[in-house]
């Protein structure tokens, strides 16, 4: 697996889409900071300089890349902490109870009959912010300092990182089902009653039924019926 190390960049997914046709299958860019990073629907993503994990997947022929990342990442995070629950919450976050330690957004580069068959999974861990850092995040964030009190070595985790992406995408080229059924276990949110905002900002809550075979979020409504939505952001009462 190519390992390209940026200082200061833009964003590494606006570096591996500028030049995805030269970079090889499974590259992974990384940087010290982004200057413009940014997460799903247009969001910032907040990125100071050596605190945190900023890397870019260039993934082809991969049908879902949220899934191979969420789960690269997952493992990752369970093996530098192993006292905290972590789990995926659906489209492509990673969580600490209620609190979110990481992103993906995942970006198609390139497209045949329509069809996205090359695309850049950018990843975003929280990983040396402290609490005062993370307060000024828009929503309930976590790190892995916050949460374990250590400062982690970030040169080592990138390295750790790599290892846990590479043992996933060789699962998936070998059984793409088995680790479809793998992430799919891994979203605490089914079966839990949840708030799905879709892209106009209209809300439907329902129950989180189960995940369709493309990974679309299947809703059921209290009165009966179902819809399936494939973008959106979801939200959960504390306690559910």
């Amino acid at each position: 697996m190519k390992h390209i190390r940026l200082g200061e960049v833009d964003s590494t997914n606006t570096y591996a889409l500028r030049h995805f046709r030269e970079l090889p299958d499974g590259t992974l860019i990384s940087a010290t900071s982004q200057t413009s990073g940014r997460g799903r629907q247009g969001r910032k993503w907040i990125s100071p300089p050596d605190r945190n994990i900023y890397i870019s997947w260039v993934l082809r022929g991969v049908d879902n890349p949220g899934f191979l990342a969420g789960l690269g990442i997952l493992y990752f995070l369970r093996e530098q902490a192993p006292e905290h629950e972590f789990f995926l919450k659906w489209p492509n976050d990673v969580y600490c109870r209620y609190s979110k330690i990481a992103g993906i957004l995942c970006e198609g580069a390139e497209y045949s009959g329509g069809k996205v068959t090359g695309a850049v999974a950018g990843i975003g861990i929280n990983i040396n912010m402290t609490p005062d850092e993370l307060a000024v995040i828009n929503q309930s964030a976590v790190s892995l300092r916050s949460l374990t009190g250590m400062e982690f070595n970030l040169i080592f985790l990138l390295d750790s990182l790599e290892n846990s992406l590479n043992s996933v995408y060789i699962r998936y080229s070998r059984r793409p089902d088995l680790l479809f059924e793998a992430w799919k276990k891994e979203n605490w949110l089914i079966g839990k009653e949840i708030t799905v905002s879709d892209s106009g900002g209209i809300e439907k809550c329902g129950i989180f039924s189960d995940v369709a075979s493309d990974g679309g979020l299947i809703l059921e409504y209290p009165g009966g019926g179902r819809e399936v939505f494939r973008c959106g952001d979801v939200s959960i009462k504390k306690g559910s």
